[in-house]
């Protein structure tokens, strides 16, 4: 499968993308263009030279390999500039009562008593301002080289190593000569990445068709240049900080391809989060305060986070993937000490993704499978005439889309999108159980309004009806007799009818199996196969609604119908074709 691939933002958390290249790679995906910010630009810019995670970084019973399982600190900063950073930060975190970076915490609650002793007895004496204009001086002795860094460099760290082994690493890959640098044109997959342009106020984005012969060392470690920690980098006239600054999670820079692609191609956008400690926890006790060093750590999260949930809105086929990792943003030393539990929580996160999320696959299997599935309903409904189908998928928390088709080649209706309160397919997903729509019993007010006015234009004339199933977790849940006691639809695979007397749907034993076909659809989308002994026949005649039933309009939705019979059982022989059917498929694939 192919996919865009964005790498978000996060300094030390980054290991954390290395995870979940593994998790991806064992979906066997394909990356038709990378974007990174910061860190994130960093893994980009390697799996555009073509790295994978095993060449980054693996554990096994030999010990730690791969590119970033040295020790990160010494070989790409300069160490006594690091140090001089790290002694000041500690000071900092001591003065504020957290762990010292060896590990050695103060003692805030001892501190915060006998400075509350001391000001309950002598308020603002003119002791403690004199004490603290003599010892005002100490802290800039103790860190006067990295105060003068920052004063007079814009940053403590220089990124001249960085650049230098970047450089190094992708010229290995891309076989480029010594005598200049490795540039984007060079890159095996278009690399896109972002930095922000202090000079002219802006997002800049490098890549192959914007700057083919940049630098793409250069440009990545001027999207890393974290403000006061690293030193800002100069390219031409311009001064580069971290792209985080304007865009920490930038899935938009791909927008030109996502739109010239000839299939829809899903961006996975790989977000980095804190660890949860509860820093940020409201007061939940008389007493409470939301002291500043609580709060201070948790400014800049919170503003690069909302900025990449509005970043991410409205991009067709996205799954977005939170890896939950286990340190900060500037924890290199606590990163280093155990990169794997880094690594596993980014491989963690991607797995659970893709094993609660249904889909995504190639959409050429996806096309696949459906005109198989199509040739099994057609046959249930003795129809002779043209069958369509497509699978409809919840894309955010008020819109749904067509993700994949079958025989609506040249159709205006193959990427439709729908809201999910709207009176269309889409409601299927909102009653939990299967829907009928009769084109004809349409009102004039539903073609004519903006919520389903394309929804009704763009499907073909030919069309007489449309039945939509509801894809649940597993086939047991259609037992539940209230709809609404199922659990919430993962999509929706719809079939279209352009003949036939749609009382055939009516039948008992069509009911249950066009279900059946729904949820081997949805079996093969997500790759899970259910247990069969989860799925057991319910015995002849004890499934309580086995009689003929009835159309019933969906309430304040002319045209679209369920059946009066609710629950469904499964079919063993009906099941086992299926399962011939998948491998049949998965065999041509």
């Amino acid at each position: 499968m192919e996919i865009f691939g964005v790498f978000e933002g996060g300094g030390a958390k980054g290991l954390a993308h290395v995870g979940a290249l593994r998790a991806l790679e064992e979906r066997k995906v394909r990356y038709r263009a990378v974007a990174g910010t910061s860190i994130g630009a960093i893994i980009a810019s390697l799996v555009a030279a073509g790295y994978e995670s095993s060449d980054l970084y693996s554990k096994g019973e030999d010990g730690e390999t791969g590119l970033l399982s040295e020790d990160l600190e010494k070989r790409l900063l300069d160490e006594r500039e690091y140090r001089r950073v790290c002694r000041l930060r500690d000071h900092l975190k001591w003065l504020a009562g957290a762990p010292r970076h060896d590990g050695v915490a103060g003692s805030a609650s001892r501190r915060s008593k006998m400075v509350g002793m001391v000001l309950s007895r002598f308020r603002l004496s003119w002791l403690v301002v004199v004490a603290g204009a003599n010892l005002s001086f100490i802290p800039y002795l103790l860190h006067a080289r990295v105060l003068r860094d920052l004063w007079l460099t814009s940053g403590a760290v220089r990124t001249d190593l960085i650049r230098e082994w970047l450089d190094q690493v992708l010229r290995e890959r891309v076989n480029v000569p010594a005598s200049r640098p490795v540039t984007f044109a060079d890159l095996r997959i278009d690399l896109r990445v972002v930095a922000t342009d202090l000079t002219a106020g802006n997002v800049v984005v490098f890549g192959q068709r914007q700057t083919p012969d940049a630098s793409v060392a250069d440009a990545v470690v001027a999207s890393m240049a974290y403000p006061f920690f690293f030193r800002p980098v100069v390219i031409k006239d311009a001064i580069f900080v971290d792209g985080g600054i304007a865009s920490n999670a930038p899935a938009w820079v791909l927008d030109d391809l996502r739109d010239e692609a000839d299939e829809r191609i899903p961006t996975f956008a790989l977000r980095l989060l804190d660890p949860i400690d509860g820093i940020a926890s409201a007061p939940n006790r008389p007493g409470d305060r939301l002291h500043l060093r609580r709060l201070a750590g948790r400014f800049v999260p919170s503003a690069l986070g909302s900025r990449a949930s509005m970043e991410l809105r409205r991009i067709e086929q996205l799954h977005l993937m939170e890896l939950r990792t286990n340190v900060r943003t500037l924890d290199f030393e606590e990163v280093n000490r155990d990169k794997a539990a880094t690594v596993e929580t980014g491989y963690e996160g991607v797995k659970a993704y893709l094993n609660r999320r249904i889909g995504p696959r190639d959409p050429a299997d996806m096309e696949r499978a459906l005109r198989a599935f199509i040739g099994v309903v057609a046959d249930l409904f003795a129809s002779q005439g043209t069958v369509r189908a497509y699978a409809i998928q919840p894309v955010d928390e008020s819109r749904c889309r067509v993700v994949y088709a079958a025989m609506l080649e040249g159709d205006a209706d193959d990427s439709l999108v729908m809201r999910l309160d709207s009176r269309s397919q889409a409601l299927s997903l909102q009653v939990r159980e299967p829907v009928l729509l009769r084109c004809s019993e349409i009102p004039t007010s539903d073609r004519q309004v903006a919520a389903t006015k394309y929804v009704h234009a763009s499907r073909p004339a030919s069309v007489r009806h449309a039945y939509c199933i509801p894809i649940l977790r597993t086939q047991s849940d259609w037992s539940l007799r209230e709809p609404m006691d199922r659990p919430e639809p993962q999509a929706a695979v719809c079939f279209d009818f352009d003949e036939g007397d749609d009382h055939l749907l009516l039948d008992p034993e069509v009911e249950d199996k066009l279900v059946m076909v729904a949820q081997t659809f949805g079996e093969y989308w997500s790759g899970r196969r259910e247990d069969p002994e989860e799925t057991a026949d319910s015995p002849e005649g004890e499934s309580g609604d086995e009689g003929a039933s009835g159309w019933l309009q969906v309430p304040d939705a002319p045209g679209f119908h369920v059946s009066s019979r609710k629950t469904r059982r499964p079919w063993p022989e009906f099941r086992d074709r299926l399962d011939q059917l998948v491998k049949r498929i998965e065999g041509a694939i």
